[in-house]
């Protein structure tokens, strides 16, 4: 009798293990390895009531109460996994602990996606097994779960060359099409991506114009004290950027959305400040990046808005280097509301002050971005002369003629935005912030995306050793003379 029920209990072990075997092996086993699942199931719990003595012996064992706890344990465990990844599936929510945030995407790429028009899709058009493939794909699978109806598709165009003829390509590249305009990127970083998707996005391209003839900074210049940096981020964000003087007529030209004057050496002439003011009346969009290094005030053009440049270097004592001023408060105003929520500072090297001279302007509404610490004061300036907040930076806005909103931004530094100091802190993001302003585009000022930066972990010869000998050695060593004491202890 106990020989037969053992032969019941060993043919349901090997019933079930063929249903597991089958239903892996073969595709549409379903019916089949339930089938052979239910007979294991029936045979075992045969062998349970025909061997019911053995295995209530077996059962009171105080070995196999110790095994019951460490199995049950192991399911529990296993069950909490299986829900945790069964909820995983269900809601997709991903913590991003990286220091630059690699895998979640800025705040402006998120936004560029949820106002991009419908169909929205990428072709990623390089050969099988080329690396720039992998190199945008975390973008795209983030952008994804940003925009769940956002598709891409991977095509190798020398097995499929029909993607890449449709959209023109003479070379690989990847493509983003929104509603019914494309663009084409090579690059592998999600600013690539940014940019190729406004421009796709917009209609109209935003005329940016830098003035020229006075000594100013300019964003084809590729030096160290050029714009170039700042050229190349507002043409990625779909914005036409170009380099004007004043017109035949000494005038702005009528094209012009946004006219950016950085760092002016000499100042203007009587006409040109004419010029300037009556754009502005009607309804103009000036930058003006101003230094106290250049004796350049355009009092002219600021004194309609109650606003003056004083160029006169300022310092902070409690700085690390007191020339360059870290403004210590920043209003809400749009321009610069993103940089306070985030706390990102702005490093502004060299600056001068922006004041506000008459707080009541009929028509004009003033506001304060940048303010400097309570211990700043002129370099060289007289005992007498008290120390206190500085504003730094002034946006003004009033109605010009015809109802057109005229917009003006006034900082007090032209050195932020160069080559070197436009990727620091929060400098781009601060530029591209007054740029939006006063084109008319609010809801596009967000965090531009971080470049990614290369953080290795470099370990001396001797560390690597040490790190090889607790790895290899002590940690194996440590387990064997645990279960070697929990041994002794139980025999």
């Amino acid at each position: 009798m106990r020989r037969r029920a053992d032969l019941i209990g060993y043919a349901g072990v090997v019933f079930l293990a063929a249903a597991a075997m089958v239903r892996l092996l073969f595709a549409g086993s379903g019916p089949v390895a339930l089938g052979l699942a239910a007979m294991g199931v029936a045979l075992f719990v045969a062998y349970i009531f025909l061997a019911e003595e053995a295995v209530q012996r077996f059962l009171s064992r105080r070995s196999t109460r110790a095994g019951g706890n460490v199995l049950g344990s192991t399911i529990f465990v296993l069950g909490i996994a299986v829900l945790v990844n069964i909820l995983a599936l269900r809601w997709d929510v991903r913590r991003d602990v990286t220091r630059d945030k690699l895998f979640t995407l800025a705040p402006e790429t998120r936004e560029a996606l949820r106002e991009a028009p419908s169909p929205l899709e990428a072709w990623v058009l390089y050969p099988e097994g080329d690396p720039a493939i992998e190199a945008i794909r975390p973008v795209l699978e983030a952008a994804h779960l940003v925009r769940p109806d956002f598709r891409f598709h991977v095509v190798d165009p020398e097995r499929d060359p029909v993607p890449a003829m449709r959209f023109g390509l003479s070379q690989y590249a990847t493509v983003v099409q929104a509603g019914d305009r494309h663009e084409s990127f090579s690059g592998g970083e999600e600013e690539d991506f940014l940019s190729a998707l406004v421009r796709a996005s917009r209609g109209r391209r935003r005329r940016v114009a830098f003035l020229r003839g006075h000594g100013e900074r300019l964003p084809h210049d590729r030096s160290r004290d050029g714009l170039y940096a700042a050229g190349r981020a507002l043409d990625k964000r779909g914005y036409g950027v170009f380099i004007t003087p004043f017109d035949r007529r000494g005038a702005v030209p009528d094209s012009v959305d946004v006219l950016v004057v950085c760092g002016p050496e000499v100042p203007l002439t009587a006409e040109e400040s004419d010029s300037l003011r009556a754009w502005i009346a009607r309804g103009g969009r000036l930058f003006l990046l101003l230094d106290p290094e250049w004796p350049v005030k355009m009092d002219s053009v600021l004194a309609r808005f109650g606003v003056r440049f004083q160029d006169r270097f300022l310092e902070d004592p409690e700085g690390r280097e007191p020339k360059v001023i870290q403004p210590a408060e920043y209003s809400t105003h749009p321009v610069v509301r993103v940089l306070r929520s985030r706390h990102i500072p702005v490093l502004l090297p060299g600056t001068g002050e922006v004041k506000v001279v008459r707080r009541r302007v009929p028509g004009v509404r003033q506001s304060v971005l940048l303010r400097s610490g309570s211990r700043t004061r002129v370099v060289d300036a007289p005992a007498s002369e008290e120390a206190g907040k500085r504003p730094l930076a002034v946006a003004v806005q009033w109605t010009g003629t015809g109802g057109r909103k005229g917009r003006l931004v006034v900082v007090g530094d032209a050195d932020f935005p160069t080559r070197d100091l436009f990727p620091v802190l929060g400098n781009g993001d601060f530029f591209l912030a007054a740029v939006q302003w006063l084109a008319e585009e609010e809801s596009r000022i967000h965090l531009r995306p971080r470049p990614r930066s290369n953080r290795p972990v470099v370990l001396t010869r001797q560390q690597g050793r040490a790190w090889m000998v607790l790895l290899v050695g002590i940690l194996p060593l440590a387990v064997l003379l645990a279960g070697g004491i929990t041994w002794w202890r139980r025999r």
